[in-house]
């Protein structure tokens, strides 16, 4: 009789305990036995609100990053990254007025990094549809660039890179001179867009789950 009440107690305890275990939350390092590679990491942070971070790092720096949502069951984990551009570099645009006899404004960019505010160069690329008709922009050692064009009143679109900071786009409307100061951050490495892929779960207990292609996520240490 005890042993038969045991029984139904665990397979009413069961459900309770998946539907329980539906979130995760904390560091987890993704790695498979057969495949690992040395100075190299894969890692998903995960919130109790069904969102995480990726960031994946190699011995040269970070490599990729992203984020998204997740959801968990017993049977699967379904990783959905957002489409949604991430920056963490800061943009600050003032507009200048301008004479109105002149035809013709100016776009004063400086850039500095945004952890020590020291000034840095950068390159600002203007992409056209034509492409023999791109250009570039250096900015001089103090971070300082500046761009004459003509008046309007159109969206103009700068691509700004320099080596070590995050690549992102800045939109500048030309109806009016501009001073644009940007804080650069430091690149993260190449951000994931729109990636949903689900795996399949073997095994699951509260410090690594694992799953049935052989990877496996594994809780950091506190």
């Amino acid at each position: 009789m005890c042993s038969r009440f045991n029984l139904l107690f665990l397979i009413l305890l069961t459900p309770l305990t998946l539907r329980a275990q539906n979130k995760l939350e904390g560091k987890y390092y993704l790695s498979h036995p057969e495949f690992m590679i040395i100075d190299f990491s894969d890692s998903y942070t995960f919130s109790k609100d069904g969102t995480f971070t990726y960031e994946s790092r190699g011995d040269l720096g970070p490599i990729n990053y992203g984020n998204g949502t997740y959801q968990l069951s017993k049977e699967q984990l379904a990783i959905n990254y957002s489409t949604a551009k991430n920056i963490n570099s800061e943009v600050n645009i003032e507009s200048l007025e301008d004479d109105e006899k002149y035809n013709s404004v100016e776009f004063h960019f400086e850039f500095y990094d945004l952890e020590n505010e020291k000034e840095v160069s950068a390159t600002i690329f203007k992409y056209f549809e034509n492409k023999s008709k791109n250009k570039v922009f250096n900015s001089n050692n103090r971070g300082i660039c500046n761009i004459i064009l003509p008046k309007g009143q159109e969206v103009q679109t700068y691509t700004i890179s320099s080596l070590g900071y995050e690549i992102f786009e800045v939109e500048v409307m030309n109806n009016s001179s501009k001073t644009i100061k940007i804080g650069l951050a430091k690149s993260r490495g190449e951000q994931i867009f729109g990636k949903y892929f689900k795996k399949e779960i073997s095994n699951y207990t509260k410090k690594e789950i694992l799953f049935s292609d052989g990877f496996q996520l594994i809780k950091a240490k506190n």
